[in-house]
């Protein structure tokens, strides 16, 4: 997992809470993420969407996601603009 992006998708989201109430999770749930350095698998994909993909799987997890494209929504795998 790469921490950094992780920091940016709950930044974009206006804070743990609120990335919490998108992904519908517990606020600790996320703050443990952070402490771990570590996201659960099943929750890549709603961390993305809660970013409108802003903060891309691949961004978040290149081990699980290995290509820039992998998980996106299909309308978006090769018109992706990504946005550092």
């Amino acid at each position: 997992m790469n921490i950094e992006y992780f920091k940016k998708a709950i930044d974009l989201c206006d804070g743990v809470n609120s990335l919490a109430k998108k992904i519908n999770v517990k606020p600790n749930r996320v703050s443990m993420w952070i402490q771990r350095a570590s996201i659960p698998t099943e929750n890549i994909i709603s961390i993305c969407e809660a970013t409108e993909f802003k903060v891309t799987p691949h961004e978040l997890h290149a081990d699980i996601y290995p290509h820039p494209h992998d998980g996106l929504p299909e309308a978006m795998r090769f018109h992706q603009t990504f946005i550092e």
